[in-house]
């Protein structure tokens, strides 16, 4: 997990907990903490927290310690580790979840929640920043299959229409495996009517302006993002004229679908089952 410098100088608070939900911790408490996840082998003595090299040679202070030790770990899976233990320990990880998802969110990272523990979503595996589109006009079922496939983390699906039953069984095997699953339909008598029964949480909502939710994309894992005309539909694949296209290494692109997502969940109801 690699993120800025700016990140960097907004998380230390938050790790520290200097006023905030997440728990206060002492020099050698954050000491403990970055031994722990951060593979450091450090003590604190009776000078204080252990030497970073200042130019003066005095000991840090508890915002400088640990400014220090998230620029080594900064694109280290040791990083995204100690965050997610940052959010776990807080008396409220939600609130939590959510002020470091304000400072994550552009580095390409974001902060779910499944069955109530907190993960991270999002890496920088793109090193060369190459971006890949893959366009599509028929047997599109088998692309999202395959897009579906290689999720890890998660899955959110804003698409009107869905009644591809082999798409939703896909998607349910995920779920399952723990995968953060969300989908999102239009409400409306036919999604009443033939959306597959699924222990999936299933949401619905209508357009701002009272006509439909017609939006038609996934966000896989806040990395991968396929949009375009297609409904998860039957009809989609057998009888319609359709385009989907597969967007690979877009981070950028990624995180405003991811939270396009979050804001049409805002307001939408879930469905009964």
């Amino acid at each position: 997990m690699k993120i800025s410098e700016l990140s960097i100088q907004e998380l230390y608070t938050i790790v520290n907990g200097d006023n905030m939900p997440s728990l206060y911790r002492k020099g050698k408490d954050l000491v403990m903490l970055f031994n722990k996840y951060g593979g450091y082998r450090e003590i604190c003595d009776e000078k204080g927290l252990p030497s970073i090299n200042k130019a003066n040679g005095q000991r840090p202070s508890r915002k400088e310690f640990t400014i220090h030790h998230l620029r080594e770990l900064n694109g280290t899976d040791a990083l995204r580790a100690i965050l997610e233990v940052i959010v776990k320990e807080s008396s409220s990880p939600e609130e939590c979840a959510q002020i470091i998802n304000t400072i994550i969110t552009n580095d390409g990272y974001s902060v779910v929640e499944y069955n109530g523990i907190y993960s991270i979503t999002g890496d920088m595996v793109n090193h060369n920043n190459d971006i890949i589109n893959e366009a599509k006009f028929t047997k599109i079922q088998n692309d999202i299959l395959i897009a579906l496939s290689k999720a890890k983390i998660s899955v959110w699906v804003a698409v009107a229409w869905i009644s591809n039953i082999v798409i939703v069984n896909k998607l349910e095997e995920l779920y399952h495996a723990g995968v953060d699953v969300k989908i999102l339909l239009n409400r409306d008598y036919t999604n009443h009517k033939y959306f597959p029964e699924t222990d999936i949480p299933v949401f619905e909502k209508r357009g701002r302006g009272g006509g439909k939710m017609h939006h038609k994309f996934c966000v896989i894992d806040n990395q991968v993002v396929l949009h375009g005309s297609y409904n998860w539909s039957t009809n989609a694949e057998t009888k319609n004229d359709e385009g989907i296209t597969t967007t690979h290494g877009d981070l950028q692109m990624a995180t405003a679908f991811s939270l396009k997502f979050k804001e049409l969940l805002n307001d939408a109801q879930p469905v009964e089952k």
